[in-house]
């Protein structure tokens, strides 16, 4: 298996379909990659988990998308985890629409994730995925901020 890029790799921009050529090169595969051979205990500490919420933070939404969707997949049904994984793909999502000035699409699926989100915090996945609520207020902040 390939090695992820270095952690604080960032593809040269952020993806915007309609609007920006796609990606070019393996980065992002092999990240998403990095779940394969980890069992579903040890997701958090993928290349795949970490640069997913760095690419949120840093506003890179549809990347974000990309890798956190591995981590999705490869967490068990119907957990916690799984449910505030989802909730944070949708926040990236959002971001994404927010950006692209699609603001009704946004504002659904800001809605989906805060739903989401919760239900995933409610049922104990922050500390499961080693994330607080500080975590959270700021990928929030970061998509609120976006445009």
């Amino acid at each position: 298996m390939a090695q992820p890029p270095p952690f604080d790799w960032r593809p040269p921009y952020a993806f915007l379909p309609g609007q920006t050529p796609e990606h070019e090169g393996p980065e992002l595969a092999v990240i998403r990659a990095t779940v394969d051979a980890v069992s579903t205990d040890r997701l958090t500490t993928t290349a795949a988990w970490t640069f997913g919420l760095d690419f949120l933070r840093d506003r890179y939404f549809w990347e974000a998308h990309e890798v956190l969707e591995a981590v999705w997949l490869a967490l068990p049904p119907n957990s916690a985890e799984r449910v505030l994984c989802q909730g944070l793909i949708q926040l990236a999502n959002a971001g994404l629409k927010q950006v692209m000035q699609r603001d009704p699409a946004a504002a659904r699926l800001r809605q989906i994730a805060r739903d989401r989100i919760a239900e995933g915090v409610a049922r104990g996945g922050l500390e499961r995925l080693g994330l607080d609520l500080l975590d959270i207020a700021e990928f929030w902040q970061v998509v609120e901020h976006s445009k």
